[in-house]
């Protein structure tokens, strides 16, 4: 019931934006009793940790397939052009689904915190993985802390490019 109940949140919020989502509708997409959604979820905020927390599995997920399709390509690129392609995997990502870009749109006042945290130890594990493969190419001293800054300077710009009113 409670997968039932994220997935209704995510459809309620791609179809009427994030401001018109009420938990009345979630409950009624959901088709759940709006007491049955309450035994779940405290009040839309929670619903909406939920979904992006769920939606943050799901990317990571679906990113690690593309990545791994595409590993051999990436992983023997210089850093330019594996660096583009990496992140042009992550943009056609959440630019695939209406509901990443409304969520997107709003991101600051999302509970995100726990996303990036999530996404930012994938990236770095990656990155982290490239690097040593190519040390004597790209010798990086310190790389943990220029990957933090890096990876989190990257995924703040895409989510605001992305959460534009045009990107």
């Amino acid at each position: 019931m409670v997968d039932k109940i994220i997935e209704a949140t995510g459809q309620v919020i791609a179809e009427y934006g994030l401001e018109d989502t009420t938990t009345n509708r979630i409950a009624d997409v959901a088709g759940v009793n709006i007491a049955s959604l309450y035994q779940y979820f405290s009040d839309k905020n929670d619903l909406i940790q939920a979904l992006v927390e769920k939606l943050c599995q799901d990317a990571t997920r679906q990113v690690t397939q593309n990545f791994e399709r595409k590993r051999h390509e990436i992983d023997d690129r210089d850093l330019y052009s594996a660096t583009r392609s990496g992140l042009r995997l992550i943009l056609a990502f959440l630019r695939s689904n209406t509901l990443h870009l409304e969520l997107l749109r709003h991101w600051q006042h999302l509970p995100v915190e726990g996303a990036m945290n999530h996404l930012e130890v994938y990236f770095t594990a990656y990155c982290r993985e490239y690097f040593t493969r190519h040390f004597r190419e790209y010798p990086v001293e310190n790389l943990h802390a220029r990957l933090y800054v890096l990876i989190n300077c990257v995924l703040l710009l895409m989510v605001r490019y992305l959460g534009s009113e045009a990107p």
